[in-house]
C-alpha cells in the first residue's frame, strides 16, 4: 500500500476536496479532479481547437488568447501542456501529479469511482504525452510515474482492462 500511494499526501488531499479522516463513500466526502489536457505529440500545429477530449477542451477554455495562440502554434504541444499543466495544476511539483495518479487509482480501484477512473485515464495520457525534452528536464517524474504503473498494473487482474459485452 505505501509503495502504492507514496506520493499521497495531505496537500493533494486537499487539493482534491478531502481531508485526512474523510470517508469517501456516498454519503461522504467529494472528490473534485481539474480538467485534464490530452495533447498528443503527434498533434500538427494548428489542430487543437478540433480535440474533442472533455478535459482538454476545458483546458484550453482557461487558457488566454495568447497562451491558446502559442500552443496551437508549437511544434510539440503535448510537452507545452505538459509542462503548463504541471505548473497551474500542481504547483510545479511532480511529486504531486504522481500522488494524483496513486489517489485517482486507489479510489478507482477500491471504490469504483468513475470520475476517478476518468482522472487517472487523463493523468496517464498527459503525462505519457509529454516530449523528450519532458523526460529530460524532469527524470524523477518518469522514473516515479514508471513505478506508479507497475505497481498500479501488477494489483489487477490481467484481464482487468478488457471491455465486458
Amino acid at each position: 500500500w505505501r509503495e502504492a500511494t507514496r506520493f499521497v499526501t495531505e496537500s493533494l488531499l486537499e487539493m482534491r476536496g478531502l481531508r485526512r479522516g474523510d470517508k469517501v463513500v456516498v454519503p461522504g466526502a467529494q472528490v473534485t479532479y481539474p480538467p485534464l489536457p490530452c495533447v498528443s505529440p503527434d498533434s500538427a500545429p494548428g489542430t487543437l481547437h478540433h480535440n474533442r477530449h472533455d478535459g482538454t477542451r476545458r483546458y484550453l477554455g482557461r487558457l488566454s488568447p495568447s497562451e491558446r495562440t502559442a500552443l496551437f502554434l508549437s511544434p510539440h504541444p503535448g510537452g507545452a501542456v505538459l509542462r503548463d499543466a504541471l505548473g497551474r495544476t500542481y504547483d510545479g511539483d511532480w511529486k504531486l501529479s504522481v500522488g494524483d495518479v496513486q489517489l485517482s487509482f486507489a479510489l478507482f480501484l477500491n471504490l469504483g469511482c468513475l470520475s476517478s477512473f476518468h482522472h487517472w485515464r487523463d493523468a496517464v495520457c498527459m503525462h505519457t504525452f509529454g516530449d523528450v525534452a519532458c523526460v529530460r528536464d524532469c527524470p524523477g517524474l518518469y522514473a516515479a510515474l514508471t513505478q506508479t504503473l507497475a505497481v498500479q498494473l501488477r494489483s489487477v487482474e490481467e484481464d482487468f482492462f478488457e471491455e465486458v459485452d
